[in-house]
């Protein structure tokens, strides 16, 4: 049990790495605030209303971390590219999955701010 977590530690560190030294590199948008009024829900996560950092992390452009702005983790995972209409760059979006009644909605996908590519949550159970 040990070994396993010494290893996961050591596969996020190296994600978390790869991020920081790439952040500059890129000229589209890899960081933006989102605030929501409700709760909503990310693959294995609820978070509270509040405001969030949502961001791109590593080369390819597949992960996505969100945490609050204090730093604390909430959310980090593979995401699936979408393209964005150009018309809707201007700010940045997050657009909803229906859920069941008394449950808070999860966030489908997220385009960040100038972008020409959005990042779709994968869910498990929807492939």
């Amino acid at each position: 049990m040990a070994k396993r977590n010494w290893a996961l530690t050591a596969v996020a560190v190296a994600l978390l790495t790869a991020g920081i030294s790439t952040t500059t590199a890129w000229s589209n948008p890899r960081l933006n605030h989102l605030t929501f009024n409700g709760a909503v829900a990310l693959p294995g996560v609820t978070l509270p209303a509040g405001t969030y950092v949502f961001e791109v992390i590593g080369n390819a452009g597949d992960i996505v971390r969100v945490s609050n702005k204090q730093g604390r983790s909430y959310f980090m995972g593979f995401t699936e590219r979408i393209e964005r209409p150009l018309a809707r760059r201007a700010a940045p979006v997050a657009t909803f999955g229906e859920a069941p009644a008394g449950t808070p909605p999860p966030i489908a996908t997220w385009q960040p701010i100038g972008s020409s590519r959005g990042h779709r949550f994968i869910y498990p159970g929807t492939r």
